[in-house]
């Protein structure tokens, strides 16, 4: 049995605080513990963030005049119209549909009774007809390929053969081969919308993405089938998509301020740091909760006024967050701790202009 002693030092507010003893006895060559510990003194020097959510405009400004779809499914390449379908159908924003897809029955209908061909819906003054047809104000197809490609190699291993005086020495070993398969699978979508009004090309795109996979005979896992790969590809064009033509999510690890020079009383102190704590284990509210009670005890602290500044982005309070970064922005000339409060305040001065893009778009669809 073997016991192990690793003493942490951390510093918070400049003060060094007691070490911390973490104890693991070892009853077999090696200790789960140990990563335990590892783990957390990983913790201990990394910055803890919070994540920032924000809703973002499409990426193509022309995709702002695209609400009603028809998508066209060429019957050679079923597959491109099928994707379309899938992902465009469930965006929504504020719980609405953001676009209204005619139904793939009533195309087929009007085709039907239009008398058109594969070889008609090729020529665009056909389909801008079809199109005013279904009452739609875009026309959207796709061409969409795909392919699996998978090949043997080997990887080397090595294992002790003899070991050594101490249990974690080995006096001997051997490396040997063991057999491994690979499969990559890469698909391409080239999505196409078309203005119904115009005949204009409103959006045109190739996507491509890759991903693969590697399974050795030595492992007890198994290699993914070649529709998992692909799908897991277009699962990447996809989202790469929906960013394009609609507004999306992205999300923001912004750092917190660990510690200032301001003269906390103990209280402030205690909270502040139970706050840390919290960030440090993604217990993300129950951090908020301890800055907004910190800063109830002691208001001149910049650490805490800036942590609330980012809680306020964090549950989207864009106002008591533009209040807490002015505030913070009179409390340092500390180069550093400036650059994040500006890097808030850009986020939030983004963020509004978003919200008005979006908002317009939102009064636009009703």
């Amino acid at each position: 049995m073997i016991t192990i002693y690793l003493g942490i030092h951390f510093m918070k507010k400049g003060l060094i605080a007691a070490s911390t003893i973490v104890s693991c006895l070892v009853l077999l060559p090696g200790c789960s513990a140990i990563n335990k510990g590892i783990s957390g003194l990983n913790k201990l020097f990394q910055t803890p963030t919070i994540p920032v959510s924000q809703l973002k405009p499409a990426r193509e400004s022309s995709a702002q005049n695209i609400h009603r779809i028809a998508v066209i499914h060429d019957k050679r390449n079923l597959s491109g119209g099928s994707i379309l379908e899938t992902n465009l159908t469930g965006i929504k924003l504020h719980n609405s549909p953001y676009f209204t897809l005619v139904e793939r029955s009533a195309i087929d209908n009007i085709i039907k009774e239009q008398t058109l061909n594969d070889g008609m819906l090729t020529d665009s003054a056909t389909r801008i007809r079809l199109g005013k047809l279904t009452g739609a104000d875009t026309l959207l197809s796709a061409n969409y390929s795909s392919k699996v490609d998978s090949n043997r190699y080997k990887e080397e291993r090595s294992k002790c053969v003899e070991k050594g005086d101490d249990w974690y020495k080995c006096k001997r070993s051997k490396t040997y081969n063991v057999s491994c398969t690979k499969k990559t699978a890469m698909v391409v979508l080239e999505p196409k919308a078309v203005s119904v009004e115009s005949g204009r090309i409103l959006f045109s795109r190739n996507y491509s993405e890759m991903t693969e996979a590697s399974v050795c005979d030595d492992s007890n896992k198994a290699l993914p089938t070649d529709e998992q790969l692909k799908g897991r590809a277009i699962a990447k064009v996809a989202s790469e998509l929906k960013a394009d033509l609609a507004p999306f999510t992205i999300t923001t690890d912004v750092k917190l301020m660990e510690s200032d020079n301001s003269k906390m009383s103990n209280d402030a102190e205690k909270l502040f740091d139970m706050g840390i704590d919290f960030a440090h284990e993604k217990m993300y509210k129950n951090a908020c909760q301890m800055f907004t009670k910190a800063q109830s005890a002691f208001a001149d602290s910049l650490a805490i006024t800036y942590n609330n500044a980012v809680c306020a982005e964090f549950v989207a309070d864009i106002e008591m967050a533009e209040a807490f970064y002015t505030k913070a922005t009179t409390m340092t000339d500390d180069i550093d701790k400036l650059k994040l409060i500006m890097d808030g305040d850009s986020r939030i001065a983004g963020r509004l202009k978003d919200m008005q893009v979006i908002s317009s778009l939102s009064q636009s669809r009703l």
